[in-house]
């Protein structure tokens, strides 16, 4: 999995992630974990967070807890 995507204009920027759960403590570890790596990351705690940050960030991957109350 590479750090760096090429956008449709041929230049590359970073991999923005974005995390999606519950668990505060889960994604503070995931957070930090992926930006020693470089990565760009977003979390959100639910879904309607999860909509939000999709609307305002260019997400390229999505880590997501699919047993969200």
């Amino acid at each position: 999995f590479s750090l760096v995507s090429k956008t449709s204009h041929g230049t590359t920027s970073i991999m923005s992630i974005l995390i999606v759960d519950d668990d505060q403590d889960l994604r503070e570890l995931l957070t930090d974990l992926l930006q020693k790596y470089g990565y760009q990351v977003e979390s959100a705690a639910n879904g309607a967070q999860m909509f939000e940050k999709l609307s305002t960030h260019n997400i390229e991957l999505i880590i997501l807890d699919i047993r969200l109350p």
